[in-house]
């Protein structure tokens, strides 16, 4: 009877873990595939949940719950919240539908974890840059989310949405795909393959000895009350808990359990058939076992098979890596540096026009931009107008896959406040609507000889009808009786792209938005102010 109840406990811990991390992991995928809109109101705080993103924002309370946590319970971040950890589990257990996979005990590589996670403190204190897109676990699931399962979710819905009227199916309807870099797809594409090889090869090895933040939180979760502990009197080192051990961190033979690697997944406890495992406090009195157990069968033999001594790391090697992470440390400080004096070049067409690129609004400056986004991708997931786009090397190569914003495929809604609200780290901050038409991002620049009115002599005026802040108006064309050209207000333009996204030159656009490094404060026209814009037709 006591068996039975506990049997049934640790299933309802697994059960509860699996149905946690499924929600987890549904709500944040459905955020990355754009889905966001069907959601309820509060589905974005998953997203604030991450560790990462918590630290970067400031959110104190998150974080400090999200610490006392793990000392609690040890590393349930990664197998509860975290959804690269959850994915590693969806593929382990799609790989073990044909045949069942059976892990061992691996020390631990030490000078591995604290070498990678020198590199990512380190990428954090100076600037955040590629290592942190690379190495933090819920950016590098939103870049593969992006770019796979929202490119397969529009692929599916614009094959269904040609034959769902045929069953007199009206809701569905063609989506544009979104505005991605080929370079980025090519990035995305084979992070998700290598992350899918490297699960099928070595199980669940990156959180136990990539993660930078399994690293941190593995190094409080040594000291977490509540703990799966052996019973060593009952313990009869079958092996079975260390088969089933999906981080490797069960050494059955020396009963011995390394809880900076353990991810408090609870499939250990089910499979051992005396009682030996336990997810409970530590024992303050020196008896082991307890009376309510099922003692162990007669003529069991308890004989503790030899095991391979722990492998440390040589000194040589420990030394060697640190002084590579220092070094790289060293070097990516001055390419931080080379980069933040070198302004980056937008080039559209086959000339250079030297236009910077533009960070969203909300995110302050290029400065406070960069240091705090992960490029997660959700904020470009969630663009109604798909203007946000993935960078490949308008930031520089340390930011690659940062969002910037790129006219030639939309333009920024003067009333939409999406990214604002979406993203978690803080790198776009929270806007109102009309604190967002005060931000001036970027400033609206006029290169007249590629005007069609100057070149072509025709009429347009398409920048000045699309315009919101009315920072471009028609005036009359000295040079061609009844032409009207455009004439630009710097302080009005809010940097939205719109008078760029309309502009028919190409390649190089005539009018277009120069990115601020430091976004102003635009100047707004006094309420029953208008400027009358007489445009008669468009020459394209």
């Amino acid at each position: 009877m006591a068996l039975g109840k506990l049997l049934r406990l640790w299933r309802l811990l697994r059960l509860g873990r699996r149905l946690c991390g499924a929600a987890v992991f549904i709500l944040l995928t459905l955020l990355f595939v754009g889905t966001g809109d069907f959601l309820p109101a509060g589905a974005h705080f998953m997203a604030r949940l991450q560790l990462v993103p918590a630290l970067l924002a400031g959110f104190w309370l998150t974080l400090a719950l999200l610490l006392l946590a793990t000392v609690l319970f040890g590393r349930v971040y990664c197998s509860f919240i975290c959804p690269l950890g959850i994915l590693q589990d969806l593929l382990a257990r799609l790989y073990s539908w044909r045949k069942k996979r059976q892990f061992c005990y691996r020390p631990p590589s030490r000078a591995i974890r604290l070498g990678v996670a020198v590199f990512f403190l380190g990428a954090l204190l100076f600037g955040n840059s590629v290592l942190v897109t690379l190495l933090e676990p819920y950016s590098l699931y939103g870049i593969m989310a992006v770019h796979c399962c929202k490119q397969g979710w529009i692929f599916l819905n614009n094959g269904l949405s040609q034959y769902a009227p045929l069953a007199s199916f009206f809701g569905l309807y063609p989506l544009p795909y979104p505005n991605l870099a080929l370079a980025s797809l090519l990035i995305a594409t084979f992070l998700a393959v290598f992350f899918a090889v490297f699960v099928w090869l070595r199980g669940r090895d990156y959180c136990s000895r990539i993660c930078p933040v399994g690293t941190v939180l593995g190094w409080l979760g040594r000291f977490a009350l509540l703990r799966i502990r052996f019973d060593a009197v009952r313990c009869v080192h079958c092996r079975r808990c260390e088969q089933v051990c999906k981080t490797s961190c069960v050494d059955s033979g020396r009963q011995l359990i390394d809880y900076s690697r353990c991810v408090t997944c609870f499939n250990c406890l089910p499979v051992c058939e005396h009682q030996a495992l336990a997810y409970r406090l530590p024992r303050l009195t020196g008896k082991v076992g307890n009376s309510t157990l099922i003692p162990v069968p007669k003529g069991q033999v308890k004989k503790k098979p030899s095991s391979p001594p722990f492998l440390d790391t040589k000194r040589r090697q420990f030394v060697g890596l640190h002084l590579a992470a220092v070094a790289g440390m060293g070097g990516l400080v001055l390419a931080q540096a080379k980069a933040g004096t070198a302004g980056s070049t937008v080039v559209t067409g086959e000339q250079e026009t030297g236009q910077r690129a533009i960070t969203p609004p909300g995110s302050r400056s290029r400065a406070h931009f960069s240091r705090r986004c992960t490029a997660c991708q959700l904020c470009v997931a969630s663009c109604p107008t798909r203007v946000l786009r993935p960078a490949t090397g308008e930031y520089g190569f340390l930011h690659v896959l940062q969002p910037r914003m790129d006219f030639r495929h939309g333009y920024c809604n003067y009333d939409c406040v999406v990214c604002t609200q979406v993203c978690p780290s803080g790198a776009i901050l929270p806007l109102t609507i009309q604190e967002k038409h005060e931000t001036q991002a970027g400033t609206v620049q006029f290169v007249q000889h590629l005007c069609v009115v100057e070149s072509k002599k025709q009429s347009c005026g398409a920048c000045a009808e699309h315009c919101p802040s009315l920072a471009v108006k028609m005036v009359s064309y000295d040079k061609v009786p009844g032409l009207t050209i455009p004439v630009i207000t710097p302080d009005l333009c809010v940097g939205c792209g719109a008078c760029e996204h309309a502009c028919p030159v190409v390649p190089d656009k005539a009018i277009y938005v120069q990115g601020l490094l430091v976004h102003q404060k635009a100047r707004i026209l006094p309420k029953g102010q208008e400027l009358h814009q007489q445009v008669e037709g468009f020459g394209f």
